[in-house]
């Protein structure tokens, strides 16, 4: 039976089905959403933290072992640029006269100009002690005797939690306030295992 004891027609009981929402039913799913994104958010942002500092540590990795190449076939002295074959328009530094022929020892976007920002980092190559007195024709004149290549997070906390720093002992060293490591790294200075 309908209202006033007459009897429901299909269109009536259509209409009692199709009433919207009640604010209680609005508001359950509105907390409901806003519990999602209160434990989904920071799991979030500890993973692009996880995959800044992953892909910093790979970068630093790279130019340490593109340095060690590097010196294996110039009298174990290291390169003053980041190492690259051409200027990519990104502000990509060369070694003087680099063969055609050789090999890009690093993907083009590691060899900026630094100080350079990427994935959520600062990253910075630096020279430490020119060669003196080297043959010319023997090995690059413009070698170094050793380099620290930095990584910082642009935002600590945000982008990244540990600084970085490796150089020509093959060791990368971290920093777990996200400060930037000083080139040497310090005795006591934690490595990354």
């Amino acid at each position: 039976m309908g209202f006033g004891g007459l009897p429901m027609t299909h269109e009536n009981q259509l209409r009692q089905r199709q009433r919207g929402f009640t604010l209680i039913e609005l508001l359950i799913v509105v907390a409901i959403i806003g519990i999602v994104a209160a434990v989904a958010i920071p799991n979030l942002i500890r993973a692009r933290v996880s995959a800044n500092e992953a892909q910093s540590i790979g970068d630093t990795r790279s130019v340490m072992s593109a340095n060690s190449a590097y010196a294996s076939t110039n009298c174990g002295l290291f390169a003053a640029n980041l190492l690259c074959m051409t200027n990519d328009g990104g502000g990509a530094i060369c070694i003087p006269n680099y063969p055609i022929q050789a090999p890009d020892f690093i993907a083009g976007d590691l060899g900026r100009l630094t100080p350079y920002a990427k994935g959520g980092y600062t990253r910075d190559y630096v020279p430490n002690g020119f060669a003196q007195g080297v043959d010319a024709n023997l090995c690059d004149p413009n070698s170094i005797l050793d380099f620290c290549y930095l990584a910082s997070p642009a935002s600590v906390g945000m982008t990244g939690v540990r600084g970085f720093m490796g150089g020509s002992s093959g060791a990368i060293f971290q920093d777990e306030t996200g400060a930037a490591i000083p080139c040497p790294a310090p005795m006591g200075t934690n490595t990354l295992e």
